[in-house]
């Protein structure tokens, strides 16, 4: 049975890398390793709180789970959320790679849009909602390239 507290992609980080450290095995010592207090550090595992980014990148470097930081600006960030980022941890690497041929199916129109914008060398009021969008769609794209590397390296 799936708890709250095994669907946590923090406690999820942890113990994957307690595979590689035991000092991470443990909340309390991985508290010590991150550098919180466990019980902080037990409030982000299980959703009490919801961690700063600053702890976010401490997080997967201590981890080794770079995919924490797109899961972040999907779920979590304002910017992420209004940009409309979506989080692409926890598909399997079959479903992933399907969302990254999805996803790529566009990247000629989002490289025309590109272009169209920036082919005089400014970009205009108008035109910067565009940008926006293909800066997200890039953003987007990097974060399946990042769930793509996680999904094969835990093969």
């Amino acid at each position: 049975m799936n708890t709250v507290k095994e669907q946590n992609i923090y406690r999820r980080a942890r113990k994957a890398a307690a595979e590689r450290d035991e000092r991470l095995a443990s909340i309390w010592s991985a508290a010590d390793v991150v550098g919180c207090h466990e019980r902080t550090l037990g409030d982000y595992e299980t959703w009490v709180n919801r961690p700063p980014v600053e702890t976010v990148v401490r997080l997967a470097e201590v981890y080794g789970a770079p995919e924490l930081l797109p899961q972040y600006c999907a779920e979590e960030c304002p910017i992420g959320r209004a940009r409309g980022l979506k989080s692409v941890v926890g598909l399997d690497v079959c479903q992933t790679a399907l969302q990254a041929l999805h996803t790529l199916q566009s990247a000629e129109d989002m490289g025309k849009s590109l272009l169209a914008v920036v082919h005089d060398g400014r970009i205009d009021e108008h035109e910067e909602e565009t940008i926006k969008e293909i800066v997200g769609w890039i953003d987007h794209l990097a974060s399946i390239g990042e769930e793509l590397k996680r999904s094969l390296r835990s093969k």
